[in-house]
C-alpha cells in the first residue's frame, strides 16, 4: 500500500487536498482501493473519515483528562499519536496496488522539533516503509518573499527529520501572483525580492534564510494544485510524482 502524508502550515489547505485526492483517485480508478485518513485530533472538520483519531481522543478531551492548556494537550496528542498508530491502523498486509491518503496534525511545529513528535514520525515510519510526505507551500504566502524564506525554514526542518521523499506542492495555486512563481526555485531571485518588499528588520533575518536555502530550492520539484467550487487542477501531476518517488530515477529529497 502506498501511504502519502500530507504536511503543511495551519490553514494550508491540508484537509481540502486529502479530500479532493480521495475523490478523485475514486473516480480516475488508478488505485483499486483508496483510505483517508486524519490523525489530527484537533480538527473541527465534520467530513466522514476511513479512519480517524477523533475516535480515540480530541484535543479538548486532553485537555480535560490531563488539565492542560491548548499547547499542552497539542503535545501530549503527539505523545498519545506515537503510541496509538498500530491501534489506529491496524497491522494489515501492505498492497502496492492501493493508497491511503493521511492528513497530519494542523500544528506543524511540534511534529518536526519537538520529542514527542519525533517519536510519531518515527512510529510512521517503522509501520508504514513505502511513505512519501507532501508539503504545502500555500500561494497566498509564498506571493510574500519574506514568509516564504521562513517557510522555507521549516520546510528543511522536515527534511532533515522526516527521511522519507518529499514532494512540494504549491497549494491555492489560483492565489499565486505570477511574479511569484519566479522565485520559487530561485534563491538569487528570491533575495532580490526579499530586498524588494522592504520588510524591516525582517529583511536582515529572511536574508539569511535564504542564503541557507540556495542550495535547497533548485531541487524544490513543485506541483501547482488548485482546488475551488469550479475546479480541481495539479491532482494528476501529484499522482504522477507520487508513482515518480517508486522509481529508482526518481530524487524528490
Amino acid at each position: 500500500m502506498t501511504t502519502l502524508l500530507v504536511l503543511g502550515p495551519a490553514g494550508s489547505g491540508k484537509t481540502t487536498l486529502v479530500r479532493a485526492l480521495w475523490q478523485h483517485v475514486k473516480n480516475v480508478s488508478k488505485y483499486p482501493n483508496v483510505i483517508a485518513c486524519n490523525l489530527d485530533p484537533g480538527t473541527e472538520d465534520t467530513s466522514k473519515w476511513d479512519i480517524d483519531v477523533r475516535d480515540l481522543f480530541t484535543v479538548q478531551r486532553i485537555m480535560r483528562k490531563y488539565a492542560l492548556g491548548p499547547n499542552g494537550a497539542i503535545t501530549k496528542a503527539y505523545e498519545l499519536l506515537a503510541n496509538s498508530t498500530e491501534v489506529l491502523f491496524g497491522t494489515e498486509e501492505q498492497d502496492t496496488s492501493n493508497l491511503r491518503i493521511i492528513d497530519a496534525p494542523g500544528q506543524l511545529e511540534p511534529l518536526i522539533f519537538s520529542e514527542t513528535g519525533n517519536q510519531l514520525l518515527d512510529s510512521m515510519r517503522a509501520l508504514f516503509n513505502d511513505m512519501t510526505a507532501v508539503f504545502l507551500l500555500p500561494g497566498d504566502v509564498v506571493n510574500r518573499p519574506t514568509d516564504y524564506a521562513f517557510l522555507l525554514m521549516t520546510l528543511t526542518g522536515l527534511h532533515l527529520k522526516i527521511h522519507v521523499p518529499v514532494i512540494h506542492v504549491i497549494s491555492k495555486a489560483d492565489l499565486l501572483d505570477p511574479a511569484s512563481s519566479d522565485y520559487i526555485s530561485d534563491g538569487y531571485l528570491l533575495k532580490k525580492r526579499i530586498v524588494e518588499e522592504n520588510a524591516g528588520q525582517m529583511t536582515d533575518f529572511a536574508l539569511h534564510s535564504a542564503d541557507l536555502m540556495e542550495q535547497l530550492l533548485p531541487r524544490i520539484h513543485v506541483v501547482k494544485i488548485a482546488i475551488t467550487k469550479e475546479k480541481q487542477e495539479g491532482l494528476d501531476s501529484l499522482l504522477d510524482l507520487i508513482d515518480e518517488t517508486k522509481c529508482s530515477c526518481g530524487d524528490l529529497t
